[in-house]
């Protein structure tokens, strides 16, 4: 009998809630910060990658956690960039921004390795 050998499978944690972000520049050059939608995900490490991932829309995407996601929406309210959400329906409302459930999530133009 052979000794066993490792796999390049992914390996699962955990499912989590997560919020899909869109964070850069607009073309007017402004800064945004913009809440695309909720899903809800298997997180997993990859082999060769360090952190944790989701797979969203065939890529697997690196995790972002719930208290980076509590930064950039101080820092989207403090400094007046163009925030919104998609998700819940709003633009440019502190309140509403503010009473928005932190949570960990992914940038929508962040794709990590293509999911097989």
């Amino acid at each position: 009998m052979e000794d066993l050998e490792g796999d390049a499978r992914v390996r699962v944690h955990y499912s989590e809630i997560l919020w899909v972000v869109t964070g850069g520049k607009n073309r007017e050059g402004k800064e945004i910060f913009g809440i695309q939608d909720s899903i809800q995900r298997v997180v997993c490490t990859l082999e060769g990658y360090s952190g944790k991932y989701v797979r969203y829309r065939d890529h697997y995407y690196p995790l972002h956690s719930k208290a980076e996601f509590e930064e950039m929406r101080k820092v989207a309210i403090s400094e007046s960039y163009m925030f919104y959400s998609n998700h819940h329906g709003f633009s440019q409302d502190n309140k509403k921004m503010r009473d928005i459930s932190s949570a960990s999530f992914i940038y929508e133009h962040e794709m990590g390795p293509l999911a097989i």
